[in-house]
């Protein structure tokens, strides 16, 4: 309120070894004029930036951030995408068990009684719309009743976990999400989303919209976290992603839907034990259907093509 912001440049960072930005902001004491404009650099060696953006977008910025890359045509895409219904809609999310300070007893390697259930542990088990489990499981049995600071776990409703969903990674800097037709449990490595309210995109086009190219720029572009060492998705993001008007239309995601299904039975079939030459050519197949998912969802959110996703 008190500061004109005359330029703001980010040099990078200013350790190997840390995550630790080095940024400097030059400024006047004194009120900002309605149109101010603060001069930007982005001293990126890949992909340098410079350009100007009006001090009173970073007040409008979710917690006020100072989002340097955010141009004026990015902003646009943004502002229509804001009339967009959001997947927190219509759906419930909510992060997978929280082991506590009981890791040991709750996630183990094998079944030993009749409360265990398997268990999607950890990152390497979720790739693009498949899921690989890898044989852990949880027992519930071991979560307290009541928690102690000697012992304490959140594993969540067990209904969250028997029914369809799907499941997203935490960590990364672009969205990965798969379908969990199994009913399986899933630790807190990953977000899980179930339906909450009807609407006509299923969970395989949910999968198919979250998997899409234009939901990891709105992801990167509210939250810049290209190439981070922590960068992390979080639930605040996960609610507000845009999803199609055509939601509330029986039958107008049913296009998207279908895609999805698809694009799931491939995932499967490309890690199932193959030939080499079966494998490049689902792999082929793949790479075609992630486009025609990429423009379909692009249309059904009735906007214009990003410019980094025109290429």
């Amino acid at each position: 309120e008190n500061l004109t912001v005359t330029r703001i440049d980010w040099w990078g960072m200013a350790f190997a070894s840390a995550v630790i930005d080095a940024s400097t902001i030059i400024g006047q004491k004194k009120a900002a004029t309605e149109n101010h404009l603060v001069a930007v650099g982005v001293h990126e060696l890949e992909s340098p930036l410079s350009h100007k953006i009006p001090q009173s977008d970073f007040r409008r910025n979710p917690r006020c951030v100072f989002n340097l890359f955010l141009t004026k045509e990015k902003r646009q895409i943004l502002e229509e995408l804001k009339k967009c219904p959001q997947v927190g809609d219509f759906f419930e999310i909510h992060e997978g068990v929280h082991s506590g300070n009981i890791r040991k007893e709750l996630f183990i390697d094998e079944a030993v009684d009749d409360t265990c259930r398997p268990l999607l542990f950890g990152r390497d088990e979720i790739a693009p719309y498949h899921l690989k489990w890898n044989g852990s499981y949880i027992r519930l049995g071991m979560v307290p009743e009541n928690k102690t600071k000697q012992r304490y776990a959140n594993s969540g409703r067990p209904e969250w976990y028997a029914q369809e969903k799907v499941l997203v990674r935490r960590t990364g800097d672009f969205v990965l999400a798969a379908l969990d037709s199994e009913k399986r449990y899933a630790s807190n490595n990953f977000f899980i989303i179930f339906p909450k309210n009807a609407c006509s995109l299923d969970l395989a086009g949910l999968c198919a919209l979250l998997n899409s190219k234009i939901t990891t720029w709105y992801f990167r572009t509210i939250e810049p976290r290209k190439g981070r060492v922590f960068a992390e998705l979080k639930i605040k993001h996960l609610s507000v992603f845009p999803i199609p008007f055509c939601a509330h239309k029986v039958e107008g995601c049913k296009a998207l839907n279908d895609l999805g299904r698809q694009r799931i039975a491939l995932a499967q079939k490309a890690f199932a034990n193959k030939t080499p030459q079966q494998k490049r050519e689902i792999e082929r197949i793949c790479v075609h259907l992630d486009q025609k998912i990429n423009e379909l969802v692009i249309n059904l959110l009735e906007i214009e093509k990003p410019p980094e996703l025109k290429t």
